[in-house]
């Protein structure tokens, strides 16, 4: 169970961001949709342009507000835990362990998931590893 909430660790934030985006993106489809309909049946545009700014206005400050907050949340949290899987790692070298580092702190919603792929995914349990052994 433990390697599925590292993997939510790893790919919530990139998750996240897409949700922000797209959210972002149908604000502006669907105010476009509603000025053409508005167009199509002749309403007042005085009365028309002051409830699409409000409708925008809401919705924006919604989906900025909660889906960057927790992007950014995210991702804050990612880098401290991941940057400590890292450091902690014994089949990285310390150069290896520096670079994951830097690359946790610039590139973060992508860097993640590869290192999520590539070493906590394939980790073996210590329970796993004792039965092998003996």
């Amino acid at each position: 169970m433990k390697k599925f909430w590292e993997g939510v660790l790893a790919f919530g934030p990139l998750i996240c961001l897409v949700i922000s985006i797209a959210c972002i993106v149908l604000v502006y489809v669907a105010l476009f949709v509603m000025v053409i309909h508005a167009e199509i049946i002749g309403a007042d545009p005085d009365e028309f342009s002051s409830m699409l700014l409000g409708i925008f206005g809401i919705v924006m400050t919604i989906g900025w507000l909660s889906f960057s907050f927790i992007t950014i949340v995210f991702s804050m949290i990612d880098m401290f835990v991941f940057c400590v899987y890292a450091c902690t790692n014994p089949n990285l070298e310390t150069g290896t362990k520096v670079l994951w580092c830097f690359l946790f702190v610039l590139f973060q919603c992508i860097t993640y998931p590869i290192y999520w792929c590539i070493y906590k995914r394939k980790e073996k349990k210590s329970e796993d590893i004792h039965k092998i052994t003996y």
